[in-house]
């Protein structure tokens, strides 16, 4: 699965220095390798403790957002926005993409569904259309059809195409949002497309078509949601 801000390049950038001015640093890059290896809850031991013992080396946003993510990866949605809101509130510029990205994404893992949108389109205004943005627009929409609101959901989603038409999971989120709208010619193709892209959600996107095709009492959720 992608990831927003491209972990595995902080991970890279993090432990690419060859020495550490501080036991902090030392700790933040054990951290950021837990981070990488998706050792989630010994990230988050490692890099509140280099928070603790301070830094010389290492920007602490970049920190900050891989411990919120690390959170988010746990479960814990209430910790991973309060990560969030200290980044917002102590860079001006560095981090805010990420941040309201992970604070829409745990808003809606606590279905907060309006105040995760509303996160979704600040982060968007941080955006420098890439990848990153084809993400963030991935995220939108897997919300949008979670709000059964399909039409918007299509357009983020085609506007995500743009960016990176390799992403496999907007093919498989347009595949539901065109089954909600009972356009199964149209979900059948996209999510051809996505099986042909790797998709690996195949099965879980065709049960959902075929329930809405067998005009059954069917509320559709994403399946995929991309984390930073």
């Amino acid at each position: 699965m992608k990831k927003l801000l491209a972990a595995i390049s902080l991970v890279l950038l993090i432990t690419s220095f060859t020495a550490c001015k501080s036991a902090g640093d030392k700790i933040a890059a054990d951290g950021a390798k837990a981070f990488g290896e998706g050792r989630y809850a010994d990230a988050i031991t490692l890099l509140k403790e280099a928070d603790e013992k301070g830094l010389s080396t290492y920007k602490q946003y970049q920190l900050d957002l891989m411990l919120a993510e690390s959170y988010y990866k746990t479960g814990q949605y209430n910790e991973t926005i309060t990560v969030c809101d200290k980044i917002i509130a102590e860079n001006k510029l560095s981090g805010y993409f990420g941040a309201y990205n992970l604070t829409g994404l745990a808003q809606k893992s606590l279905g907060e569904y309006d105040k995760a949108l509303e996160s979704y389109r600040l982060a968007d205004s941080y955006s420098t259309n890439n990848t990153d943005t084809a993400v963030l627009y991935n995220n939108m929409g897997n919300l949008l059809i979670t709000m059964n609101m399909p039409l918007e959901a299509l357009s983020y989603l085609a506007d995500a195409m743009v960016y990176d038409p390799e992403f496999a999971e907007l093919y498989g989120n347009t595949a539901i949002a065109y089954a909600i709208l009972f356009d199964f010619d149209s979900a059948e193709a996209a999510l051809s497309d996505a099986e042909a892209k790797g998709y690996d959600k195949v099965a879980e996107v065709q049960a959902i078509i075929d329930k809405y095709r067998g005009f059954e009492d069917y509320v559709a959720t994403s399946v995929t949601t991309t984390s930073q």
